[in-house]
């Protein structure tokens, strides 16, 4: 925020920026990787669940029977809020960290998200009022779909996430060394990053990112996509609504290239940071409540 006061005619002039951002967990997938490219693409405007006709045109295809709708499919106890004083170093008996946990009553997705009252480092990794990790955990459940080639599948999760940027626009870029997605206002940013590893049964994995503007999505001719005409729609509808009201939306698609893993957990992140400066400074401190919302609701 900026202002001006004009002492002759005794008047004020201010100028602000708010960096808005809000993020979705959609579905976890089971894909199968016919293009030879580690990760999951998404040859738009083709019927990507069609796995014979992905299979002999060479693309990546989604098995029907593998998919998870997080919002229709799961059913979820409560959340487990646990507070710890922040690191003794940092000599602030009032500073603390928050842990906002839940899980799936089947025990296939937990989420955490950590933040803290004041910009601090835990266990080397920052956390602050603006700026949390949000701990995925994925335990697929194999044995109970019947999946079209279990020995081969692969997993992957589709994100949603929408901002409101301004003439900057939104960009690809790097944030505190991950890859991010940032909605830009003027001098302020906010944005959704991610590690770019894994850890897939104890092992580290890359994670492979693949994401689509709302506009872009918007635009395919669905016209050949057969049954993934119904996800497409959707997709364009949320997207043309978030747009209409000068928003930005983009749908990131994240995918593992180990066969079968028994579990993935990985560490994206939110958060809102001035813009060409690092993300330790507090924008909107109350940007909190927003995040917490993003575990707690699944929209």
């Amino acid at each position: 925020m900026s202002g001006t006061w004009d002492t002759t005619t005794q008047t004020a002039a201010l100028n602000g920026a708010l960096a808005e951002i809000a993020s979705s967990w959609e579905t976890i997938f089971i894909y199968y990787n016919n293009d030879g490219v580690p990760g999951f693409q998404w040859k738009t405007g083709s019927d990507i669940l069609d796995c014979t006709k992905a299979a002999s045109q060479g693309y990546d295809c989604v098995d029907p029977a593998g998919a998870i709708s997080i919002i229709n499919d799961l059913s979820w106890g409560g959340i487990t809020v646990e507070n710890t004083t922040c690191p003794a170093n940092y000599n602030n008996p009032n500073c603390t960290v928050w842990s906002f946990s839940t899980t799936s009553l089947d025990n296939v997705l937990t989420f955490t998200l950590r933040l803290a009252s004041e910009p601090v480092l835990v266990n080397g990794v920052r956390i602050e009022p603006n700026y949390g990790k949000i701990d995925v955990t994925i335990n697929y459940p194999y044995t109970n779909r019947t999946l079209r080639d279990a020995a081969n599948a692969r997993v992957g999760i589709v994100a949603y996430t929408a901002g409101r940027a301004g003439t900057a626009g939104v960009t690809y870029e790097n944030v505190d060394g991950n890859k991010a997605v940032e909605f830009k206002v003027n001098d302020k940013s906010a944005y959704f990053s991610w590690d770019s590893t894994a850890v897939l049964a104890g092992a580290t994995a890359t994670v492979y990112a693949d994401y689509h503007s709302g506009a872009s999505v918007k635009a395919i001719d669905c016209s050949q996509c057969g049954f993934s005409t119904l996800f497409v729609a959707g997709l364009q509808l949320r997207a043309t609504v978030y747009e209409n009201l000068g928003w930005k939306t983009e749908v990131l698609i994240f995918s593992w290239d180990a066969k079968a893993p028994a579990s993935v957990v990985w560490d994206p992140a939110i958060g809102l940071a001035p813009e060409n400066s690092s993300a330790n400074s507090a924008v909107v401190t109350s940007f909190a409540v927003a995040l917490f919302a993003v575990v707690a609701r699944f929209f």
